[in-house]
């Protein structure tokens, strides 16, 4: 395993050996590498055990000029470098359309943001109180055609933090999208927040 500082957590490249039918009763070449996660690198989840991601690396990643997380990998007999933006190294994808609830959380000062990719398609973020019923009259909160991070969310011209609610959940629903966060607006995205009101 290898671990390394992520955020305000850890992450670690977990290597996992199989058997060759092959060649028994000998070493085994064959490997995937599950990316792991925790909070105080002491206790470790697995929230995406069938995932290979397809790479390992001794080497500590390092972010890049371009604020990407960048890892050194044995590729083709050589050495490679493999890039993510660094808020990007996993996420929700959706092949098709699908959909799912948060649990109740309590909502930030400030608006809440995504950042997600929907050049192929869309997703569709309607907001519901703890009891999980929606806030009459907001509709939902629809990104599509966009591939970038801090998209400012908007109900029915208001955001989260103009909204009479203290706690609430998220119904999400996508289509060919891929959702990487949720997060809290950025300030300094005044002309998306103009575009996105229609102003």
């Amino acid at each position: 395993m290898k671990a390394f500082p992520y955020g305000d957590g850890y992450l670690g490249l977990l290597m996992k050996y199989f058997a060759d039918p092959e060649n028994p009763d000998k070493h085994s070449a064959l490997t995937q590498t599950e990316l792991i996660v925790s909070a105080d690198a002491l206790s470790w989840e697995r929230p995406f055990r069938d995932i290979d991601l397809g790479f390992w690396t001794y080497a500590d990643p390092f972010v890049d000029d371009d604020g990407s997380l960048s890892f050194i990998v044995h590729r083709n007999k050589g050495l490679a470098r493999i890039g993510y933006s660094y808020a990007r190294l996993s996420g929700l994808t959706c092949e098709g359309e699908g959909s799912f609830t948060t649990p109740t959380f309590v909502l930030p000062p400030g608006d809440l943001a995504i950042d997600a990719d929907t050049s192929n398609g869309w997703i569709a973020i309607e907001i519901l109180d703890a009891a999980k019923a929606p806030l009459g009259g907001l509709g939902v909160s629809r990104v599509e055609g966009l591939n970038q991070d801090n998209i400012l969310l908007y109900w029915a011209g208001f955001t989260s933090a103009e909204l009479p609610v203290a706690e609430c959940c998220l119904r999400i629903s996508m289509s060919n999208a891929i959702l990487y966060s949720i997060d809290v607006w950025r300030e300094g995205a005044e002309e998306d927040r103009r575009r996105r009101r229609g102003s």
